[in-house]
């Protein structure tokens, strides 16, 4: 059972909002045609979504028939179109900028114990065969997100390849991993070997709980910005606005962790640099080639 808040409770549906346009710059039409995967049915489908006006809202909803379960935003075609066309959204015709908070549920389990959470807690000290150091962290974040929110290691690990089979589905033969229960079990041990303080919260079904907090987080950061009439757009953790408010977004982002968990440094990410902080860099040294430095900067994201 879901339960579904109404639309116009913690929710940017105000008058001012229903006026703003929301827009995509790099298309030209007013639907989105990609290959969506069905969970449900496990497999790939064509999913075509409106960027009219009438599909732009979004509501929290909650789990099992619990208020205190679940609690995240759905709705809104930003949500639903391919990611990487988030970087080009237009909000009336202002160009925008994407930040989330990186590693966002394990962060909040440290913060919940009362510690700072690590900066990067999954890169692990020891590599596991067969994988790359970058392929190991990458498995290791998609392995730490399904076990938090799987009641126990057999469906986390079930979750876990059912995402990885569809990622090398076009890969060939030879460069296929075979992620056996060995090398998870070795993955899965050492995250809880180098994050002690958080291992409850893997494979116990807590996932709906972190979701109530980062919920009630960007509730916070959706009312701030609707009381000044500024549309923020949420993806869960991740929140884009026009370009001129990123210093703002940020400083909320700051304030509404500090008010829900503790004062702990939450790490974020820009999706894409804005240009109000390209202009920055080339006021700093009007020699230097922005976007290269833009490049360079990126990289080390």
């Amino acid at each position: 059972m879901t339960y579904t808040q109404p639309e116009n409770s913690y929710s940017p549906t105000t008058d001012s909002f229903a006026l703003t346009q929301v827009d995509i710059a790099s298309s030209d039409s007013p639907l989105v045609v990609s290959e969506h995967f069905n969970r449900k049915l496990k497999r790939y489908e064509t999913r075509r979504v409106s960027l009219r006006h009438d599909n732009k809202f979004v509501r929290r909803i909650f789990y099992r028939g619990n208020w205190s379960l679940g609690g995240r935003y759905h709705g809104g075609w930003w949500q639903q179109v391919p990611s990487e066309l988030r970087k080009d959204i237009l909000i009336n015709d202002h160009h925008t900028v994407e930040v989330d908070y990186s590693g966002f549920h394990v962060s909040i389990a440290y913060g919940l114990e009362g510690l700072q959470p690590p900066e990067d807690p999954y890169e692990l000290r020891a590599l596991v065969h067969p994988l790359t150091p970058k392929q190991q962290r990458q498995d290791v974040k998609l392995l730490v997100l399904t076990a938090i929110n799987a009641k126990d290691r057999k469906s986390a690990y079930s979750a876990f390849r059912d995402e990885k089979n569809r990622e090398q589905r076009r890969l060939p033969k030879d460069q296929k991993i075979s992620y056996t229960n060995e090398v998870l079990e070795q993955l899965l041990n050492q995250f809880i070997e180098e994050n002690k303080p958080i291992e409850h919260h893997l494979c116990t079904d807590k996932g709906v709980e972190l979701m109530a907090i980062d919920g009630r987080i960007t509730t916070r950061i959706i009312e701030h910005f609707t009381r000044k009439k500024i549309p923020v757009l949420t993806v869960h953790d991740s929140y884009v606005i026009q370009s001129q408010y990123e210093r703002e977004l940020m400083d909320q982002m700051v304030y509404a962790t500090k008010a829900e968990i503790g004062d702990f440094y939450f790490r974020k990410k820009q999706e894409k640099l804005s240009p109000t902080v390209l202009a920055t860099f080339a006021r700093m040294d009007n020699q230097i080639n922005v976007l290269n430095g833009y490049q360079s900067i990126a990289d080390s994201m």
